[in-house]
């Protein structure tokens, strides 16, 4: 009998595992092309009936439409801007897993009409305080796979600034970039509020789409109690003192109704029964399935700032978030203390190293993704230009991004590249100071990557 040749098996093997992980890579590709496809198909109908784009509960915030979309294309046709696509790298040898596909996978579960949700959490900077970024990228991503709430607001975010707070009376403020901030505990919110009198109480707005709310909090020795009342109806209570110090969380149901309340928004009221209760923020969330965008933006924040977060508290937030997917959104400010001289390149690129690894001890299942910083002005003999160091803090940054193992967008080559900052500014979607975007150029910021995000999701591309 012949012999058969040795080493053949480990060959026949290997080649049928590759070609099982195509099929299923293909399989899993040609489902949400046709899921998309579906989706497409309904909007249609929607969008001819002239009805709101998601049927369901009643929001106050209205959803993102169609047209609105094929606006931000428009606008970013014009500009030069595109849907930049994400690089996701392999996590392991044949590629049967991407740094993304912890995210897709739960956008799967939640798109064949399965319990779940899939969480992202965005870190940022100033660019990202007034939510405008965020909220589209929240509503895109809503609009497509449903809500499941909107998810995290620092304590201390008006409402007008794309947060919730309505009002407070007798708390005082400490924020992570304020002198005496490093190192305290700030979970990831970078800021708490502090009560300084029993009765210091401060009001919410609650959306319609709200089943509950989760305080983010700092328990400790000489911590107070909370209570939270929707109306005048009091709904729970936290006791905060404890021995020693915890970033702790405290998850309670409101009620979508209030008795002897007729057709008023809900308003949730937070009351301090003694001074020194500490809080960092509320997630308002849905009972229904769906897509939550948590988005965090300490001013002035650098990769620097968060490295300086208190490690134990950031962790013991980020485990009882459990996002699928961290995002950080940074990289001006980073530039910014190089060209001062505060740090050099090599310290920046350690930074990132450092932050990136600190996040994954916390959360070593979780997908992460790294965005480019956004083209900025100087002006240059009467002229605008592109500030020249950013290129140099995008490349460290998708260099980390690859040695780590974490996706990464050029938001930089999205709005068009060098040069691109002049049309934009031209277009009245950046401000005065060359840096930040207004609301409208947030919002096209946001587009492109929600729709770079989706286009990777449906097509692998």
């Amino acid at each position: 009998m012949p012999m058969r040749p040795r080493g053949r098996r480990p060959y026949l093997v290997c080649a049928t595992f590759l070609v099982a992980v195509g099929l299923c890579a293909s399989c899993a590709r040609s489902d949400r092309q046709q899921r998309q496809q579906q989706f497409e198909a309904r909007q249609a109908k929607i969008e001819a009936r002239g009805s709101p784009a998601r049927a369901g509960r009643r929001r106050l915030r209205p959803r993102m439409t169609t047209p609105e979309i094929q606006t931000h294309e428009d606008l970013g046709d014009a500009l030069g801007a595109s849907p930049w696509p994400i690089e996701a790298p392999c996590l392991t040898r044949f590629c049967t897993r991407r740094s993304l596909d912890r995210l897709f996978e739960k956008l799967d579960q939640v798109d064949s009409g399965q319990d779940a949700v899939a969480r992202i959490l965005l870190l940022g900077d100033s660019h990202i305080a007034a939510d405008y970024i965020a909220r589209t990228v929240r509503d895109r991503l809503q609009h497509r796979f449903g809500s499941a709430g909107r998810g995290f607001v620092v304590i201390d975010q008006k409402a007008q600034y794309g947060g919730r707070r309505l009002s407070k009376a007798y708390w005082s403020r400490l924020r992570i970039v304020d002198g005496g901030g490093f190192g305290k505990a700030f979970g990831f919110a970078g800021m708490r509020l502090m009560s300084n009198r029993p009765g210091a109480r401060m009001a919410f707005e609650l959306e319609d789409e709200d089943d509950e709310v989760v305080a983010y909090f700092i328990a400790g020795p000489d911590s107070g109690t909370l209570s939270f009342f929707v109306h005048d109806q009091k709904v729970s209570q936290i006791m905060t003192r404890m021995d020693g110090f915890e970033s702790a969380v405290h998850r309670f149901d409101v009620p979508t109704q209030v008795d002897g309340v007729n057709g008023a928004p809900r308003r949730l009221e937070i009351v301090a029964q003694s001074p020194n209760a500490m809080l960092l923020g509320l997630s308002f969330e849905s009972d229904s399935p769906g897509v939550i965008l948590d988005a965090v933006g300490p001013v002035g924040a650098d990769a620097n700032t968060w490295l300086h977060m208190n490690r134990r508290s950031l962790q013991q937030h980020l485990r009882a978030l459990d996002p699928d997917l961290v995002m950080l959104m940074i990289g001006g400010n980073d530039a910014l203390a190089v060209r001062k001289r505060d740090r050099t390149m090599r310290e920046v690129e350690m930074d990132y190293r450092a932050l990136i690894e600190r996040i994954k001890t916390a959360l070593p299942s979780t997908d992460c993704l790294l965005w480019a910083p956004l083209d900025a002005g100087v002006r240059v003999n009467g002229h605008i230009a592109s500030k020249p160091d950013l290129p140099q803090i995008r490349d460290i940054q998708r260099r980390v991004a690859q040695d780590l193992q974490c996706a990464f967008w050029d938001t930089y080559e999205a709005m068009g590249g060098e040069g691109s900052f002049r049309r934009w500014f031209k277009q009245g979607l950046m401000n005065s100071d060359l840096v930040h975007p207004r609301s409208r150029g947030g919002d096209l910021l946001g587009h492109l990557f929600s729709s770079a995000l989706i286009d990777l999701y449906v097509d692998g591309s």
